[in-house]
């Protein structure tokens, strides 16, 4: 159906092709609670000049008195778009003992760059003051998120790291905005340029600043990382490479390939599980 179409509107096409099916097989936020789940909707954790900006809270019945450790979730959309109630990829883990929380956090014709960690780190911070009113342990906080949200989440945890931020799990992260611009650039896609506010290559100065990859340092947070082999839009390599910079730093890193996803993509129960044991790990 593509034949006809200019190569830059074959990626659109793609790309939209991607959303719609991930929109489709994945909008889990709105699932019934879980058995003796709490759920608190939209409640406000910051003020910013553009908006207020909220997060859904899923609190697990736990089989103690002690308050569960929260996970943040980060949507993913290109810095441009997403829902804090729709694709909520880890939302299995109130399964597991674990709290998650779905913020919103501002786009980029918003306000650019910092503007989304700095929405991330006040999500935390509201966390930490607050969580007992809501039943989670603000002190032992885990983030995660998928493609653009991976890659504040995986900014979180090499910059902040522990105690603020005790572990991290990717999903598809940007980890390389100077490479991923390169790759992307012959379509006249100005994602990164515009989350930067900045001409590239001009200003490769400011996409690196603004990646993960380039932020590594010892003591950041422990890593899991998945992503798809087939990833068309953010290419494996980027996170192989945030692999390698963590590793090289002597920062606890996992990365799990998927030989057969692309990038939008549900992950099933084992790896659930596997993602729970992981921040418990951390967290407990």
């Amino acid at each position: 159906m593509h034949r006809h179409l200019p190569t830059g509107a074959r990626l659109l096409s793609w790309s939209l092709l991607l959303l719609i099916m991930g929109l489709l097989t994945s909008c889990v936020g709105y699932v019934p609670s879980h058995s003796g789940e709490k759920v608190h909707r939209d409640i406000v954790f910051a003020r910013t000049p553009q908006r207020d900006l909220k997060l859904n809270l899923y609190v697990p019945e736990t089989k103690s008195n002690e308050p569960p450790p929260v996970v943040i979730w980060m949507y993913g959309g290109s810095w441009k778009f997403g829902w804090k109630d729709i694709h909520v990829v880890l939302r299995e883990l109130s399964r597991h003992g674990l709290a998650v929380a779905s913020i919103e956090y501002r786009f980029s014709k918003e306000a650019p760059f910092p503007a989304q960690l700095h929405d991330a780190r006040a999500a935390v911070a509201w966390l930490q003051k607050n969580g007992a009113r809501y039943g989670v342990d603000g002190s032992r906080i885990g983030v995660s998120g998928e493609s653009a949200g991976a890659h504040i989440a995986a900014l979180l945890g090499v910059l902040d790291g522990p105690p603020d931020v005790r572990a991290v799990c990717a999903l598809s992260p940007p980890a390389n905005l100077v490479t991923l611009y390169e790759k992307h650039a012959w379509t006249g896609n100005r994602t990164i340029a515009n989350l930067i506010r900045a001409r590239l290559p001009e200003h490769n100065d400011l996409a690196a600043e603004a990646s993960p990859t380039f932020n590594v340092r010892p003591g950041a947070a422990p890593f899991l990382i998945l992503h798809g082999r087939l990833d068309p839009l953010v290419p494996v390599q980027q996170s192989e490479e945030l692999d390698a910079a963590l590793k090289k730093n002597g920062v606890e890193s996992t990365l799990k390939v998927f030989p057969n996803k692309a990038h939008w993509f549900s992950i099933g129960q084992t790896e659930v599980a596997e993602v729970a044991e992981f921040f418990h790990r951390h967290l407990d």
